[in-house]
């Protein structure tokens, strides 16, 4: 996998778990029935898998191209 590959493809399971994330906050936590719908539950577990993915690929990555990522990102 190409560095750029590599950078697509982090950058898209991130948006993903970003936007899951943005959702499951959304709700109304204080709220037992909330918590316990099933529309809620189903996008908790759509959350968790999509992180699950994420560190996967991360364990999973070429150390130099996470090393090159995490550069650009900090800006150096």
């Amino acid at each position: 996998m190409t560095y750029l590959e590599f950078k697509n493809s982090h950058k898209e399971i991130n948006n993903k778990v970003d936007q899951l994330s943005n959702e499951l906050n959304a709700a109304d936590w204080d709220k037992e029935e909330v918590r316990m719908s099933e529309d809620f539950q189903t996008l908790k577990r759509k959350y968790e898998k999509a992180f699950k993915e994420l560190q996967n690929f991360n364990k999973s990555a070429n150390k130099k191209h996470q090393v090159q990522l995490r550069k650009e990102t900090r800006g150096y």
